[in-house]
């Protein structure tokens, strides 16, 4: 409802109602004359219904702000989504209310766009009222009337579970699952960069690797069962873990061999003093359902550039050495 004056066609009074369907807020509407509102026709009419519809049961979260990008309306999903309610949200900033500090020029960015009658359309994290983040795609709209931009739309679509999803398929393809060190390709990958970036640099920084295997792997399977193999697998792969120092590499590449890069060293006296520490780390017992199991480590050794200036060929001589320790 809309009541003017009939003389100057000035707004007086009006309604929620009047308010969402023309989209101004009572007090914008109370400083405006008739001829300020272009009077819907009935294909107007249906279309405007239609758009509430959609808007109002739609399964992305949207948020219809001014140009100000102050909110005027959000739809259900919206209120699910970020967990805030129209009341709590109305005429405030919809940068500050969803937005962290960090990507907050980042929301400036995308509201300028916007405003220069842009399509937006970008993966980004948003605060929700617990203050957690979640992943959405993104999509703004901008709002047009008579060729002007007076607002925008902007479409929350949920993404956390695929982000998830392409997580894990990104950690499947690097780590071991069992003990969660690095895979076999992931380690060849980085021993051929480490490779290559020696050879075209003609560095003469010295590297290493260690190729390590469990002597009693096999007999420990036999007696205790594939279960405590396992356990025994992890708890070598820890300790190495806990053995090496910031920026080696250590990786499970078979399924009782382990390998570790040194990426950095000065002579065969320092990897010698690392393997030392590797071989007190794995001195105590290991204990696996209450057995108390005695662990031993073949250790084979290869050294960049005195016994190769190829991935294959380091490799080959660490897995020689390795076997003649056993």
């Amino acid at each position: 409802m809309v009541i003017m004056d009939p003389r100057t066609g000035k707004i007086v009074e009006v309604n929620i109602a009047a308010c969402r369907y023309y989209g101004y807020t009572r007090n914008e509407m109370l400083t405006m004359n008739i001829k300020d509102i272009a009077i819907s026709t009935g294909d107007d009419m249906i279309s405007r219904v239609h758009f509430d519809y959609l808007f109002k049961n739609s399964q992305e979260a949207i948020a219809i702000v001014n140009r100000d990008f102050k909110i005027t309306d959000i739809n259900k999903k919206f209120e699910d989504l970020f967990q805030f309610s129209l009341g709590e949200t109305k005429r405030k900033d919809l940068t500050q209310i969803i937005c962290e500090h960090t990507s907050q020029n980042t929301s400036h960015r995308f509201r300028r766009h916007i405003m220069e009658g842009k399509f937006i359309k970008e993966e980004v994290r948003r605060r929700k009222k617990d203050g957690s983040m979640v992943d959405v795609l993104l999509l703004g709209f901008p709002m047009i009337i008579k060729g002007e931009v007076v607002g925008a739309y902007c479409m929350y679509s949920d993404i956390s579970e695929i982000k998830a999803k392409d997580e894990r398929m990104e950690w499947l393809a690097t780590k071991d699952a069992l003990t969660e060190l690095y895979n076999r390709r992931h380690f060849l990958d980085s021993l051929d960069h480490r490779v290559w970036e020696a050879n075209s640099k003609g560095a003469k920084q010295k590297f290493g690797i260690l190729i390590l295997n469990i002597n009693e792997f096999r007999e420990i399977n036999e007696a205790l069962g594939y279960i405590a193999g396992d356990g025994i697998l992890k708890e070598f792969g820890q300790r190495l873990k806990d053995s090496i120092y910031t920026g080696d590499m250590v990786a499970r590449c078979e399924k009782d061999q382990f390998a570790i890069l040194v990426p950095e060293m000065e002579d065969l006296r320092e990897l010698r003093a690392r393997i030392n520490i590797i071989l007190d780390n794995l001195s105590a017992p290991f204990i696996i359902d209450n057995n108390e199991i005695q662990v031993t480590a073949s250790i084979g050794i290869s050294i960049y550039p005195d016994d190769g200036r190829e991935a294959a060929t380091l490799i080959r001589k660490a897995d020689i050495a390795m076997q003649r320790s056993r």
